[in-house]
């Protein structure tokens, strides 16, 4: 397979993924019923290392603790399009432990006014949201305590796995409601602020979705320059000058699958046997310019690439103006 027909044949495929992939969006934002666990802040108000030092306790209501307690923050959000009523709810919103954690405490901090919410820890691994009449757009922001076990410090469990990185990593959601999925998890968004230390300054100063969109942006330039370069820049090549459809022209020439192929570089292309092409009179052999078609179909690539890219960016840039406008709604 040569490179032509490689980016022709991916461009082909990019395109059609794009379109399962907009049908695939569309259906899931469509949902009736969709809630949303966005993550806010998870403090570890212990850390790993306090067990080296043994003179160094930590009480919680009276009680000796011995593991590592977490704060974590976050908040449920209905981002549906429909009301959620006590008939809907056949089990509740429950987070869920691995047996050796623990909640210690949880409760609903803050909320929509209209919104009437508790939080009902069951036992020591499930902790529950008892919610009445959940309208779309309402949300209720929840605090919880949960002790995470110690681990030993070695090669096998680095330092770098903190008590909160590792509650957050074992958190899961069980709950029957019904016109629901999976619930949604996403962070809390911080507009102008980018995650990770190992960026300059100035890439953690860009948000992630305006950082998508300036790198799909410059795909897209990129494309577009690939492509004028295929469309309009001729390139020199090994052809010939012959008598063909009545004209004479300066042709270049190329066999692809058992077929003579003579293109210019005005766009002309003809296909013909070799038999036909030896038949062509007044051939004279020299340098052509003709147009470097792979660069072209290059370029369509790149642009349907920057194109998905472009569009799932916004799509995350509306879901988090979404929910930073349904956390601040009642704020102000």
């Amino acid at each position: 397979m040569d490179t032509q027909t490689f980016l022709a044949i991916a461009g082909i495929i990019a395109t059609v993924l794009l379109g399962i992939w907009a049908i695939a969006i569309t259906i899931r934002y469509n949902r009736s019923v969709r809630i949303t666990y966005a993550y806010d802040q998870a403090i570890a108000l212990t850390d790993d290392i306090t067990q080296n030092f043994p003179n160094l306790s930590i009480f919680y209501n009276g009680q000796l603790l011995s593991d590592n307690l977490v704060l974590l923050k976050g908040y449920l959000i209905n981002t549906g399009k429909k009301d959620v009523t006590r008939e809907m709810v056949e089990q509740q919103i429950t987070i869920l432990l691995p047996a050796e954690y623990e909640w210690m405490e949880c409760k609903v901090v803050d909320s929509t006014p209209s919104l009437k919410a508790t939080a009902i820890i069951h036992d020591k691994t499930h902790v529950a949201f008892d919610i009445g009449l959940w309208k779309s757009k309402e949300y209720m922001k929840f605090e919880a305590l949960a002790k995470v076990p110690v681990i030993k410090i070695d090669a096998e469990h680095s330092a770098s796995e903190q008590p909160a990185f590792r509650l957050r990593k074992v958190l899961s959601f069980s709950h029957r409601i019904a016109d629901s999925e999976k619930i949604d998890e996403t962070r809390v968004p911080r507009p102008g602020v980018r995650s990770g230390t190992s960026l300059s300054p100035l890439i953690r100063s860009i948000s992630s979705t305006k950082f998508n969109i300036i790198m799909s942006l410059v795909m897209l330039v990129t494309g577009l320059g690939v492509w004028s370069a295929g469309q309009f820049l001729p390139v020199k090549a090994l052809g010939y000058t012959l008598s063909t459809d009545g004209m004479q022209r300066s042709v270049a020439v190329e066999l692809k699958h058992g077929k003579v192929i003579l293109t210019d570089n005005t766009g002309y292309q003809k296909e013909c046997s070799f038999a036909e092409f030896d038949a062509m009179s007044d051939k004279k052999i020299q340098i052509v310019k003709t147009r470097e078609r792979s660069l072209k179909y290059a370029g369509i690539t790149y642009c349907i690439l920057a194109i998905l890219m472009l569009i799932v960016s916004g799509l995350r840039g509306i879901r988090d103006r979404r929910l930073l406008s349904i956390i601040t709604r009642n704020k102000t």
